[in-house]
């Protein structure tokens, strides 16, 4: 039996498709820190590694293979960090996976942001800019206060998967093949994919209006032989109808950028500092 934590984030309004893509940019660059992926908060941690590129000729061989690495790091969570609002942008996202572990099928951790339909408003940019920023402090706070990172145990370094179901997928004609614009925007279609937690206890959390989020269920369930797809997909009961549309189909993307935990194995004790 696997436990499964539903926690939730409310908004007064459906949040607007931008503001969903910070509230995931913030979500990650959290996670990453407290499954100690990063010694240092994300943001302190770039900022870090950017700079020290201006001392390279100074570092021993080590130091500077430990910084090609942070380097890579960073340039791989910054491609998918920008993703997001692209992914946002062009598709009907409702759920975003981050899958800790060896492969993305069955992780050893698993966190699902659950969204609620987005708004179509028409915003005025430095407002909508003001209200994705809100809603990722938000985020991050309800994380801090729910103790999300004591549901597991700190994690090894490891690859870290990103996942995103959206519906009504579909490309017109005009705009080429379904490969070329998933590539296009940095995500990849991975079709007949199946999201297991056979071995962790995932965590789940409902993002959108309070109403949504009244959906969710108890703070935690058992369920047995965990499949998460029925959780994620929110497939309407026509969804497999054989009178749907092929154009407008629901389907699983992952983006293209794989990400790989930095903490060293020895990094008890050490200065956040030392690997950059």
């Amino acid at each position: 039996m696997e436990k499964v934590h539903h926690l939730s984030c409310g908004f007064p309004a459906r949040l607007h498709r931008h503001c969903q893509a910070q509230v995931a940019q913030a979500f990650l660059k959290h996670l990453l820190f407290i499954r100690q992926q990063i010694p240092i908060p994300y943001d302190q941690f770039r900022k870090q590694v950017l700079v020290a590129d201006d001392a390279q000729s100074k570092k021993t061989a080590r130091s500077k293979a430990l910084s090609r690495k942070c380097r890579k790091f960073i340039e791989g969570s910054d491609y998918a960090l920008e993703s997001f609002h692209e992914l946002f942008a062009h598709h009907d996202v409702t759920s975003i996976a981050i899958a800790f572990g060896p492969t993305p099928i069955n992780p050893r951790q698993l966190f699902l942001l659950k969204f609620d339909d987005s708004s179509t408003e028409d915003i005025e940019s430095s407002k909508l800019q003001k209200l994705g920023m809100d809603a990722s402090r938000a985020i991050v706070r309800q994380c801090i206060g729910s103790g999300i990172s004591e549901f597991d145990s700190p994690s090894l370094p490891q690859k870290i998967y990103l996942m995103a179901y959206v519906r009504n997928y579909g490309i017109s004609p005009e705009s080429g093949s379904d490969e070329q614009q998933t590539r296009f925007h940095g995500w990849n279609c991975k079709h007949n994919f199946g999201l297991k937690a056979r071995k962790c206890s995932p965590i789940i959390l409902y993002v959108g209006s309070h109403q949504f989020c009244s959906s969710a269920p108890e703070d935690s369930t058992f369920v047995s032989e965990t499949n998460l797809d029925a959780i994620a997909k929110d497939i309407e009961a026509e969804s497999n109808s054989s009178s749907q549309e092929p154009s407008h189909t629901s389907i699983w993307l992952q983006c293209q950028a794989v990400l790989k935990g930095l903490v060293p194995e020895n990094s008890s004790g050490s200065d956040s500092t030392s690997m950059i």
